[in-house]
């Protein structure tokens, strides 16, 4: 992709909403993340650019990603992929967890954003780096996956600061965490997070599906 960094309006500018609503999400948060059930998405991310998983000291509180009709036959893999009981919301065609209950706030906004694709909570440990590396998103026909990240709980100061940085044919641009910052970018691109954070990073990270044409 031509670009490294995407702002709203050119994937969804009904993210703002999440924006608008910051204080709510993050005091839901604050008063149940210590309920939430936590995965890696019962895997090792089969990532074939690298020799070691990125991932040690990152996981996830799945919330709710868009399903076909040949999951619903079985919903006891996905159980173990979000690492709790999953559930169908017919209407909105969506699969979600055990944690959608514990954050119902943030859910109806995630529906009211419309999020489609996979969408939780990630955690990154104190002073964990994720190293370069290439995420295996899906590309089908015409679209690609661009995931986003946004801020949630980021203690970062002048001295203690967590940056995603995209190398984009040789060029290398950088977006510093922050809370209620969004940060979204192309999966399939080379990228890495940097973290001197002494606290734990969280995030609601999530994927959107665009048309590529649409992105030019």
């Amino acid at each position: 992709m031509s670009k490294s960094f995407y702002n709203l309006d050119e994937i969804n500018p009904k993210l703002k909403i999440l924006s608008d609503n910051y204080e709510i999400i993050k005091n839901e948060f604050f008063e149940n993340r210590n309920k939430l059930i936590w995965t890696n998405w019962n895997s090792n991310n089969q990532y074939t650019s690298i020799n070691d998983n990125p991932y040690n000291g990152w996981q996830v509180a799945a919330l709710s990603c868009q399903y076909d009709y040949s999951m619903l036959k079985k919903s006891l893999e996905y159980s173990k992929i979000f690492n709790t009981n999953v559930h169908f919301d017919h209407d909105n065609e969506l699969m979600y967890s055990d944690n959608a209950f514990i954050l119902p706030k943030l859910f109806n906004f995630i529906k009211e954003v419309g999020i489609r694709c996979r969408v939780g909570i990630s955690v990154l440990e104190p002073e964990k780096h994720i190293q370069w590396h290439v995420d295996p998103d899906p590309v089908v026909d015409d679209s690609i996956i661009i995931r986003g990240l946004w801020g949630l709980d980021v203690n970062a100061n002048k001295d203690e600061y967590c940056y995603l940085s995209v190398n984009n044919n040789g060029t290398l641009e950088t977006e510093h965490f922050v809370n209620n910052k969004f940060i979204l970018f192309f999966g399939r691109s080379q990228h890495m997070v940097y973290n001197t954070l002494k606290t734990p990073r969280y995030c609601l990270c999530f994927d959107t599906q665009k048309i590529i044409s649409d992105l030019l």
